[in-house]
């Protein structure tokens, strides 16, 4: 995901992580985080005390207490305690448990009454799924609610009984089940019943009950049904009715007496300030869901005012923030709006995946006096973030629109909320919409149009073709790329042992360097490779100076991604260990250190090697990509490329200008990895700047936005624009200037079939070596472990079989055999000198290249002429096709002995010791 282009977010509004544990040797595989200790089940504890039923086992693990029925026994495991009727004004029991069991009809479930009372309801949330409330008396039972799919079996399924004013309402995982109201089970007992074969855990049971005068009446429907809406990253429970008033008391008064209680948390009220603290967690958070009136046609504005308080001088705590947060519960987008310890004012949005993007930062706005003022406006399709009265930024067609909100407080502080109103907006105009890199210049006509109606500004870089051409493309390739990365990883479901945005940035960065490694031979084709590789590192490069400058904090820990300038030295140093020449001037310009560049050949090498190993299983085999283990007709869906129009004029200068070329090179990715469904990617205007992939849809979105940005960017710092337009240039530090240089056109001849002739009487052909595995030619170096089907022909070299090698021996006196094996054998051909190690992967542009010519100009005095056969194993060998890739773009004049030892010895040839 690509974000955080400026100063870096505030603790974000993380979804729940799902912690592992170890229960009964990791049979269950996750439990609730940041609650109760396991073995602390409030009123349920004196129960524990007593034996457990027939067949059943009750330990006190660590996290949870497990009622272990592994046997089987067909009884049932009660809990239970006197509760009475519920103090005023409500009363909220909690329970927090996980199953593991192969039956379906295992269970855990909260009741209400007993055999006392006559009457005995039952909220049961199975193994199968599926949740049920039923009241049973005698042998009536009355069913009150059935949904199938409703328990996650993640280790934090919640079961809750809100009482308040004669009525129960029950809910599983904040989704109502039913209510009843002046039934005898009330007023009475409540436990826990777990049933059927297998292992429960309970993490969690509470309950709550407010203080009267903290907690404002609400009014009830008729069914007392509750919101029912619950966010998934809520902590708390839904209300029992719906709110009537806006008002800011009655708002947070209920939200607070909803929120039960959570380890390493406080939370208190006075004179209409509602607060929750924090000393101990950094990076924690937490929610207070709030129940607020719907929007209407009208729109919506939600105002808020706010204080932090920083716990000490802990360098962590200037991430504190707080504010209002919304997530939609249907697709798990959402978005927050915050006053940051710090000052700053920030707008965040977060995908499904928990990725975030930074839409806009205000820095200094807060005044940090316990009155700031934060305001979310909806309006149709837009919603604004303001702190006191500055906007912030404004998302339009977000996904999170439509979801429900929250308080959040995040990190370590004390944190006070007061005067919350919500309702629709009255004498407000229509907020405008303009994209996120939008300002004051931006009714300037650009020097060069796409169009009379669009906007913005349209930087040409010294109107250099080919550089203009190159840094776009850089630009939105390189995003892609990493948007690509993230796909393939959730496609093809392949493992990712680091961090996901790290690994996807070197796909990226592959991708980009990728051209130069195998240049056209056209100067104006091999210079547009260069700036595009180029310009796609600078982006990340001048965006952390700029942010340094601008006195941004580090990135906290929370966040996925890696700090800007990291993530350029991870990009550049992969680019550089491919090409060091074509990137030695730009390194030295930038300040890289011999230190760092020395490791990044071995670190474009391991990268590559990586990356190729994990999508051979999905690429179809061709002459770009040999190592793919799937036929070249295997069946696979498309890859569908679709450019919106835009009202902006880069946006539409990447459409009109190059977007075939760029739909081309898309495209052709559907044909090289074989994909399960369809893939889109759709480039439009998005009003943030931002880029994602989406799982749940199959599609990638490319925001012309973000590429105006980094457009705008580096032509400011490079040309000495003003926010994209052509001015005298200003202050701008002038950045290194690439190189010209396109690559050189590869060297070498024609490549020839061996001859086959019989040579008189003598035949070796025990073996069929040019036997045609399906591998195309290719001049790509084969990744490590270097064993598969090999090409027949090789595009630097001559394929020679054995008969061949043995002519090649009688004619030539000053011939060179090199067996580059590099398993230490004992026994080679006659006449060859071991060269382990020549055979490498990586590229015919690194550092490794440049001393295999030295080291042949060495062996052979510079005679060029002198004829070189290299042979490996045998037919499998792709390190001995790699050196003949290696000392043929060399210039040498080279065969490679495809049978190698194999062949060798299945003719019955001698062999000799290695000397």
């Amino acid at each position: 995901m690509i974000d955080k282009l400026w100063a870096k977010p505030p603790v974000r509004a993380q979804k729940r992580p799902v912690f592992r544990l170890s229960l009964l040797a990791a049979l269950i595989g996750s439990c609730w985080g940041g609650m109760a200790q396991a073995h602390d089940l409030g009123e349920l504890g004196p129960a524990l005390s007593k034996p457990p039923a027939e067949g059943w086992k009750i330990t006190d693990e660590k996290d949870l207490v497990i009622l272990d029925n592994l046997d089987g026994a067909k009884t049932a495991q009660t809990l239970s305690y006197q509760a009475g009727p519920p103090p005023k004004p409500l009363r909220s029991s909690l329970l927090i448990f996980t199953i593991r069991s192969d039956d379906p009809n295992a269970s855990v479930a909260m009741t209400m009454g007993g055999a006392d009372q006559g009457e005995t309801c039952i909220l049961e949330a199975r193994a199968s799924k599926e949740a049920e409330l039923n009241c049973i008396s005698g042998l009536s039972v009355d069913q009150l609610g059935w949904t199938a799919d409703a328990v996650k079996l993640d280790g934090k399924d919640r079961l809750q009984i809100v009482e308040r004013d004669g009525q129960a309402v029950f809910l599983v995982n904040d989704l109502e089940m039913g209510t009843i109201k002046n039934r005898p089970a009330m007023n009475g007992e409540m436990g826990v019943l777990a049933s059927g074969r297998g292992l429960f855990g309970l993490s969690h049971f509470s309950t709550y009950v407010p203080k009267e005068e903290d907690s404002a009446p609400a009014e009830t429907s008729a069914s007392g049904a509750g919101s029912g809406s619950g966010s998934s990253s809520s902590d708390t429970v839904p209300a029992s009715g719906p709110v009537a008033a806006t008002g800011g008391d009655d708002l947070l008064a209920q939200s607070f007496a909803r929120t039960p209680d959570r380890r390493g948390w406080t939370q208190a009220s006075s004179d209409g300030i509602y607060m929750t603290g924090n000393e101990n967690e950094s990076g924690d958070e937490r929610l207070f869901a709030l129940n607020l009136p719907e929007v209407t046609a009208e729109g919506r504005v939600t105002e808020l005012q706010l204080g932090l308080i920083a716990p000490g001088s802990d360098g962590e705590s200037r991430y504190a923030s707080a504010g209002l947060f919304w997530e939609n519960p249907r697709n798990k987008n959402s978005c927050t709006v915050q006053v940051t310890l710090s000052g700053d004012g920030v707008f965040l949005c977060f995908d499904e995946a928990n990725r975030a993007n930074e839409v806009g930062r205000l820095k200094g706005v807060a005044k940090l006096d316990g009155n700031d003022t934060l305001a979310v406006v909806e309006i149709g399709t837009a919603m604004a973030g303001f702190l006191n009265g500055a906007k912030i930024a404004e998302v339009v067609d977000d996904p999170s629109m439509g979801g429900d909100f929250s308080l959040i407080a995040a990190d370590r502080g004390t944190f006070g909320f007061h005067h919350l109103t919500s309702g629709p907006i009255s004498g407000t105009s229509t907020p405008q919409s303009p994209p996120a890199t939008a300002g004051a210049d931006d009714q300037r006509r650009p020097e060069f149009s796409m169009g009379d109606d669009l906007t913005g500004p349209l930087p040409r870089f010294g109107y250099d073709n080919d550089r203009t051409i190159g840094a776009y493309m850089g630009i939105s390739e390189s995003i892609l790329m990493h948007e690509l990365g993230h796909a393939l990883i959730g496609e093809l479901e392949l493992p990712s042992t680091g961090p996901e945005e790290d690994a996807v940035d070197i796909y990226s960065a592959l991708q980009m360097v990728d051209p130069l490694l195998f240049p056209s031979g056209d100067q104006s084709l091999d210079n547009m490779a260069q700036y595009s590789a180029t310009y796609a590192a600078l982006s990340w490069y001048y965006s952390g100076k700029l942010s340094e400058e601008a006195g941004a904090p580090d990135t906290p820990w929370q966040d996925e991604h890696t700090a800007d300038l990291k993530r350029f030295r991870n990009m550049f140093c992969v680019m550089y260990g491919a090409a060091p020449a074509k990137f030695a001037d730009l390194a030295a310009k930038i300040g890289l250190e011999e230190s760092t560049l020395q490791r990044c050949e071995s670190e474009f090498q391991k990268q590559n090697r990586a990356w190729t190993n994990i999508l051979a299983p999905h690429t179809r085999v061709s002459t770009f990509d040999p190592g793919g283990q799937l036929p070249a007709d295997a069946p696979g869906a498309p890859i569908e490329v679709v450019f919106e129009p835009s009202k902006r004029q880069i946006g539409e200068f990447v459409r009109q200008g190059f977007g075939e070329a760029l739909r081309m090179s898309n495209t052709r990715l559907g044909t090289v990895y074989a994909l399960p469904r369809p893939l889109r990617i759709t480039y439009r205007d998005c009003g943030q700047l931002n880029a994602w992939y989406a799982p749940r849809e199959g599609e990638i979105t490319m925001c012309y936005d973000i590429i105006e940005h980094f457009a705008v960017m580096i032509s400011d710092i490079e040309m000495g624009t003003h926010q994209g337009y052509e001015t005298p240039a200003g202050s701008g530090s002038p950045a290194p200037k690439t190189s010209d240089g396109a690559g050189a056109s590869p060297a070498g001849g024609a490549t020839k079939a061996a001859s086959g002739e019989s040579g008189g009487d003598l035949r070796l052909d025990a073996l069929d070596e040019l036997a045609d595995s399906g591998v195309p030619q290719t001049p790509r170096l084969f990744a490590s472990p270097y064993r598969g089907p090999t090409p027949v022909r090789n595009p630097y070299a001559d394929t020679v079989t054995t008969l061949d090698f043995y002519k090649l021996l009688k004619e030539n006196e000053n011939l060179l055999i090199l067996d580059i094996r590099a398993s230490s054998p004992v026994k080679t051909l006659p006449l060859a000198d071991m060269v382990p190690g020549i055979g490498a992967d990586g590229s015919l542009s690194d550092s490794l290249q440049g001393r295999v010519s030295s080291f042949l100009d060495e062996l052979t005095q510079g005679d060029k002429s002198r004829p070189i056969v290299v042979f490996g194993d045998g037919l499998q060998d792709r390190a001995a096709y790699n050196a003949a890739l290696r000392i043929g773009s060399a210039g040498y004049k080279v065969s490679w002995y495809r049978g190698g030892l194999e062949a060798w010895t299945a003719n019955d040839l001698p062999l000799s010791d290695v000397k």
